[in-house]
This record gives C-alpha cells, structure tokens and sequence, in this order.
C-alpha cells in the first residue's frame, strides 16, 4: 500500500517555504506520492476555506518536481 500527502498551499498566510518544507517532509518519510488541490468554485459554506490567497496547483507542481523528484506528484481536483 502507498500513500501520499496533500501539502498546504492556500490560506492566510499561504508560505511556499513551509509547503516545499512538508513536500521534503513527505519524501524523506517515504510518502509515495504528494498532492495538490484547487476549487475554483465552492459552495458558501465552504468559503471561509478558500476565500484567501492559494499558490496555482500546477506552478506549484512544476516547482515540486525540482524538489522532490523520488515522489510522484498529481491534483486531486482540478476544473477547466
């Protein structure tokens, strides 16, 4: 069995130094894959989560690659 991790990357304040820090995190561990989320649209109940800044998942992405190349890397919801 193989597990990953979705890393933070939105909110207030969104810190790409602590996102790449769980990404590294996540490899040295042994996670096999690491995650990136975007809702473009959602519900208002759902608001108060994503109302605040989100690094682009797949900047984000290319960005990881560099990073953590031993883990695989994908999107868990991305609309287009």
């Amino acid at each position: 069995m193989d597990f990953g991790i979705c890393v933070p990357h939105y909110g207030k304040p969104v810190d790409i130094e602590q996102t790449l820090g769980v990404a590294r995190s996540a490899e040295e561990l042994g996670f096999a894959s690491v995650w990136v989320t975007d809702h473009l649209f959602v519900p208002r109940t759902m608001d108060i989560i994503y109302r605040d800044n989100m690094l682009e998942p797949l900047a984000l992405l290319s960005h990881l690659a560099a990073v953590v190349p031993r883990v695989r890397l994908g999107t868990s919801v991305i609309t287009g």
